[in-house]
């Protein structure tokens, strides 16, 4: 019953709610009011596992159309944003599942050392220290810190389903739970609504769920092996994840030499990714030297994928922004 209650209060009572119209303070106040009430919600969260099912009417959702502010153009797709509308009782017990699969997996030290997304009592704030962090130590044996950031394309909507269940096993979890994610993860459908417009149900079977309190732990559960995998890489490369935003961080007495070694890890990163079924927007890469010294030397890379090769090789900024971070070359 803690679970419950405790995924419960946090929830605010300001959200908007899905197609069963319920809220959550409709929620709270069954809970209060009535123990019979509370089990039955227990009762349905418990039985969602034990029998390796996930109903249908959780899989229900209305997906809202929200033009995305400042854009210059709204004629094409990408400058829309679809907030997505779930069930609120199916939206508990997927905040009661996610708690538990945090907890289980923090325990048995299942996530990366390096993932400080999507993962319990890691923040924003972790990865900034660690970085800071490294670039000062490596300061103090005389080395250079460079690193390459870069985005996955549409990652909760791209992961693969069945790479997802083939990395659950390995990482520990026990059939019963593979099993329910693969009830879970198939037969969904939205609405699309835009202004008063509702479209008819339309299948949304693809990645995991946008809205879910499950998909962030399910991505960063995803990213587990690539992470393990990467750490394979002869060269030293750190790898730190947040979400969908990688950052590969080298050092090095010389930022030509730093350059050299982010391109084979990104090319290392990269291939890994496709085998995954993920995806990475080159476009939206960026690199940034740290460098105390008095030199204005700040060298362009050659990423070797469009647009960033040859003739147009990626440019260091100025100002480096990093998860609501803005660093400067000597910190």
């Amino acid at each position: 019953m803690f679970e419950l209650t405790e995924a419960l209060s946090g929830c605010s009572s300001k959200s908007a709610p899905g197609p069963d119209h319920i809220g959550w303070d409709h929620l709270k106040r069954f809970v209060k009011k009535s123990s019979v009430t509370a089990e039955t919600f227990l009762r349905i969260a418990n039985g969602c596992f034990q029998h390796s099912h996930w109903p249908s009417a959780f899989k229900e959702s209305t997906s809202v159309i929200i033009p995305k502010p400042g854009k210059p153009s709204y004629a094409t797709p990408k400058s829309f944003r679809p907030i997505v509308l779930l069930n609120t009782l199916g939206k508990l017990i997927e905040k009661m599942i996610s708690n538990r699969i945090q907890f289980d997996a923090v325990k048995h030290d299942v996530f990366h050392p390096n993932q400080v997304g999507g993962v319990r009592q890691r923040s924003t704030e972790d990865a900034g220290l660690y970085l800071t962090h490294i670039v000062r130590a490596g300061w103090a044996k005389g080395l250079k810190t460079s690193v390459l950031a870069f985005d996955l394309a549409q990652f909760f909507p791209s992961i693969n389903h069945d790479v997802l269940l083939a990395v659950l096993p390995k990482l520990g979890f026990p059939p019963n739970v593979v099993k329910f994610f693969a009830s879970y993860l198939v037969g969904r459908h939205t609405r699309y609504a835009w202004n008063i417009f509702t479209s008819p149900p339309r299948s949304a079977d693809v990645g995991v769920g946008q809205g879910s309190a499950l998909s962030p732990v399910l991505s960063a559960l995803c990213l587990v092996l690539i992470m393990r995998l990467f750490e394979l890489h002869p060269d030293r490369c750190w790898l730190l994840s947040y979400v969908d935003d990688g950052t590969l961080i080298v050092q090095s007495k010389s930022l030509d030499t730093n350059c050299l070694l982010l391109k084979k890890a990104y090319k290392v990163i990269f291939e890994l990714f496709t085998k995954f079924a993920l995806h990475l927007e080159h476009d939206k890469s960026e690199i940034y030297h740290f460098d105390r010294s008095h030199s204005d030397y700040n060298p362009s890379i050659d990423l070797g994928f469009a647009p960033y090769t040859g003739a147009t090789p990626l440019k260091p900024k100025p100002f480096w922004r990093y998860l609501g971070f803005f660093f400067d070359r000597k910190l």
